[in-house]
């Protein structure tokens, strides 16, 4: 049997290194795509949330909200409600 040259040992020994470091980058590369799903579904949450505190501000149900809770606050602080005292005195001066 014919003994191997150091060309070959040599040849063999980079061709195991080369597959190690394949096989690392590839484990690294799995765990960089498995972070960065995790981190995107966390995206997609966050942009489903926002986009419901958005649609709700954009809609005529926040416009009559507010426009009650506000109209509530001027004729309360004008004095026009029973039993309310008015908190505002420079509004309660307008009478």
């Amino acid at each position: 049997m014919a003994k191997p040259s150091s060309r070959t040992g040599q040849a063999e020994l980079a061709s195991q290194d080369l597959q190690f470091a394949q096989e690392a980058a590839i484990g690294g590369l799995k765990e960089v795509t498995t972070g960065e799903l995790a981190q995107g579904q966390a995206k997609d949450e966050n942009v489903m949330q926002f986009g419901e505190r958005t649609r709700f501000t954009g809609s005529m149900r926040f416009v009559y909200l507010h426009l009650a809770l506000f109209g509530f606050w001027i004729v309360a602080s004008l004095g026009w409600v029973p039993g309310v005292s008015p908190w505002t005195p420079r509004l309660s001066s307008w009478q």
